[in-house]
């Protein structure tokens, strides 16, 4: 089987864009850390010589202020695909490659929920949303489709029809101001 037809998903043709053509296109040579991380008696179903997104991200793939947060444990970013009614959505990922949920080690489970919780009320903040909805998908069967661990953090608002708004491709200088005006959120949290 190709790489190209390893990486392809109906989940993400599903969204008019293509990952597997864009990870072959821009990705640097597989790094030795997105090698499968499941735990011992539990199957990868990571695509032999799979190169992550999110790896690509922090190897330098994306511009450094659509950064929310980024430490030596975690980096969230503005995602590229957004909904019409609920623009803002984060992902939130581990900067050690791993797999899903079933890899994740102890130690790293309060840093990913401080994380989480911290970027949920910046985005309540900054954006005025009424709600935020978290979501985390683990093995194709409850539709993850990206083989590094992530949590979406996307803002709810009263009677958003978030389950039927279109999606698009959110230019990089509205992600960007979207990111600024969140990190500012976040520093001030902190102070």
């Amino acid at each position: 089987m190709s790489e190209l037809a390893d990486l392809r998903c109906p989940y993400n043709l599903h969204f008019g864009v293509d990952y597997a053509a864009i990870a072959l296109l821009k990705l640097p040579k597989r790094r030795k850390s997105c090698n499968s991380s499941a735990p011992i008696g539990m199957k990868s179903h990571q695509p032999t010589a799979y190169r992550c997104p999110f790896c690509n991200i922090l190897a330098g793939g994306e511009d450094e202020r659509l950064f929310v947060l980024r430490d030596r444990e975690v980096a969230a970013v503005l995602s590229l695909h957004q909904q019409a009614g609920n623009p803002g959505r984060l992902l939130l990922f581990p900067v050690r490659h791993l797999e899903s949920i079933y890899s994740i080690p102890e130690e790293l489970g309060a840093p990913l929920f401080n994380a989480t919780k911290r970027l949920a009320i910046a985005l309540k903040k900054t954006l005025g949303c009424a709600g935020i909805t978290i979501r985390q998908n683990n093995e194709p069967a409850g539709d993850q489709d990206v083989w590094h661990y992530h949590v979406h953090i996307v803002p709810r608002y009263e009677k958003d029809d978030f389950h039927h708004e279109p999606r698009f491709v959110m230019p990089v200088p509205e992600r960007m101001k979207y990111a600024k005006q969140l990190r500012e959120a976040l520093a001030k949290s902190a102070a």
